[in-house]
């Protein structure tokens, strides 16, 4: 298929249609074979797009507000499992997703082979809970409690305060 080809399919100017091909493909000029190298590559970022596994500890409301969230899947993302110590939320799950007592976090994380994980626990059991992510192998964590977390170098952690963000947001418009 030719540029003039899918520009008139589309109901596009063939110049957007090889202006984006260009920035795509990476390439000054494009030739007969653009289409299907363009092809390839748009295959490339759809068809072959892995999802990421996540963990999640601390089920609670905030926990299972963002286990419920279908946002993640449009950036590759998939809370796959939670932990928690309450027995009511082990037994019902979240939004159809498991949620496992805390002791099982090396097991699970291990058997899903997760590498990332979001914290939602209360502050006063944050850094045990990253202490024992840490130990399961994930590398990545996303920390959503008032504590801010130390890890290993390794260890990538993004601490998010929401009561200060919301404090600085507020003091914004005084």
């Amino acid at each position: 298929m030719a540029v003039q080809e899918i520009a008139q399919a589309l109901l596009i100017d063939p110049q957007i249609i090889r202006m984006d091909m260009k920035q795509l493909l990476c390439k000054d000029r494009i030739s007969k074979e653009a289409p299907a190298a363009l092809l390839a590559a748009i295959s490339k970022l759809t068809i072959n797009r892995k999802v990421t596994g996540v963990v999640l500890v601390g089920a609670g409301r905030l926990g299972s507000a963002l286990m419920s969230y279908a946002g993640f899947s449009a950036y590759d993302l998939s809370i796959l499992a939670g932990f928690d110590i309450d027995p009511k939320v082990i037994k019902k799950g979240a939004y159809g997703k498991p949620v496992y007592h805390i002791s099982e976090m090396e097991t699970v994380c291990r058997r899903l082979d997760v590498k990332t994980a979001i914290i939602t626990t209360p502050g006063a059991c944050a850094q045990q809970s990253c202490d024992l992510l840490v130990q399961c192998g994930i590398t990545a964590i996303w920390n959503f409690t008032s504590k801010t977390l130390k890890a290993p170098a390794h260890v990538m952690i993004r601490n998010e305060n929401m009561p200060e963000i919301l404090r600085m947001l507020s003091d914004h418009i005084k």
